[in-house]
């Protein structure tokens, strides 16, 4: 009994192998196609990678004009600040001039008000004395 057993195993195990040959080339097209979509998937990726390549170039190239423009001002900065010091450094004896010269014209102020009350005074007094008009 060991025989038809035997045969009898033999016959599913070759009945299975008929069936996965069956099923194989659907199994390999569905496998193809699924291929094929990833395939399709990696060259769309890789389209958008190059443009997002693209992109990160310009970018880094617009930080640098940045970083470049920026470094300029700041030493357009730098040379107004130094500027400006020596501006400072060079008014810097005019302020006690001023305030001397303001010392002397002041009192001229004084003066110029009382030399213009003594006009008005002799002005009136040669209309009065008849010594002004034509």
């Amino acid at each position: 009994m060991r025989r038809p057993q035997l045969i009898s195993r033999a016959l599913d195990d070759l009945h299975a192998i008929a069936q996965d040959a069956r099923a194989a080339p659907k199994r390999g097209e569905r496998i193809e196609k699924r291929l094929a979509a990833i395939q399709r998937e990696l060259q769309s990726m890789d389209k958008r990678l190059r443009k997002m390549s693209k992109r990160i170039d310009r970018n880094v190239e617009a930080t640098r004009s940045v970083t470049k423009a920026v470094r300029s001002v700041g030493a357009g900065v730098e040379r107004m600040d130094s500027g400006i010091d020596a501006v400072a450094a060079s008014t810097q004896p005019i302020e006690p001039k001023l305030g001397m010269l303001h010392a002397s014209v002041h009192p001229l102020a004084g003066g110029l008000s009382q030399l213009r009350s003594e006009v008005e005074r002799l002005a009136n007094q040669l209309e009065r004395n008849g010594g002004g008009g034509t």
